[in-house]
């Protein structure tokens, strides 16, 4: 019996442009001492990073979410 869900995720391009803009802009806010705003984009920006991936050729990565199985993703994903 085969345990293993393929699944297919969405494209990150968009949220790789919300880290892109989310970390700079808080390093600026932190650094114009406004710490309020400056802090937690950075930390949201940090987190928004650090979900992407990449698949080798021939590879596979598996999806978790809190520890938790949600498949896995063997095929890159195409633009077009």
């Amino acid at each position: 019996m085969n345990q293993e869900k393929i699944t297919k995720p969405t494209s990150g391009y968009i949220m790789l442009l919300l880290a892109i803009v989310l970390i700079p802009t808080g390093v600026i806010l932190l650094s114009q001492k406004l710490l309020i705003l400056g802090i937690p984009l950075l930390i949201l920006g940090v987190a928004t990073s650090s979900g992407f991936f990449f698949i080798n050729p021939n590879g596979s990565v598996v999806l978790t979410l809190f520890g938790a199985y949600k498949g896995t993703v063997k095929a890159r994903l195409l633009l077009g």
